[in-house]
């Protein structure tokens, strides 16, 4: 009874795992065609590569596709399997190398002085903007300085000199006086 309880449990267990795997598994969506043109023309260009000839290049890609379509189940050697194990790897190394490859070709397509002038437009854009920045930030720095070195009632009377309005708080006074253009120097 207990070993019965055990392998109950055990092949239970079994089948959890396998399920598990299964679910949390990635699938691949490459269909056989691709992968059996991968192959091919990884084939052919190795083939091109050393003999330098372009008939047996051309056969070789045939044969290699050819292999790579085969049925797994139907094969009597591991020439199918090879095919398709290179076809995968090639698919897959074409895929992480993607984004560096557009890089270069665009960079090869590209028209130098065009892509040299569209930096030196954005340096120029940045740099006017990092002039903006700074004129704000001195302008941030006077305010805290012309609140520091005055006091409410000098703000005042600076504000009446030069027609601006004169209440509220004295953060709002220093705003309103740089506004109307008052010195920071003072």
């Amino acid at each position: 009874m207990e070993k019965d309880v055990y392998l109950k449990a055990r092949e239970k267990l079994d089948v959890k795992t396998v399920a598990d795997a299964v679910a949390t598994a990635e699938i691949d969506e490459t269909s056989h065609v691709q992968i059996a043109f991968a192959a091919g023309l990884i084939a052919s260009a190795t083939t091109y590569w050393l003999c330098h000839n372009l008939y047996l290049s051309s056969i070789v890609f045939v044969v290699a596709a050819i292999a790579a379509l085969g049925d797994p189940t139907e094969e009597a050697g591991i020439s199918g399997a090879v095919a398709r194990l290179v076809g995968r790897s090639t698919l897959k190394t074409m895929r992480v190398s993607q984004p560096k490859l557009s890089s270069v070709a665009r960079a090869a397509l590209v028209d130098v002085n065009d892509e040299m002038e569209s930096l030196r437009s954005r340096v120029r854009a940045l740099e006017s903007e990092n002039a903006t920045l700074r004129r704000e930030l001195a302008k941030r720095d006077g305010a805290r300085e012309l609140e520091r070195q005055h006091s409410l009632d000098d703000l005042r009377r600076m504000a009446r000199e030069r027609g601006v309005y004169v209440t509220g708080s004295k953060k709002d006074l220093v705003r309103r006086l740089l506004d109307h253009g008052v010195d920071v120097g003072v």
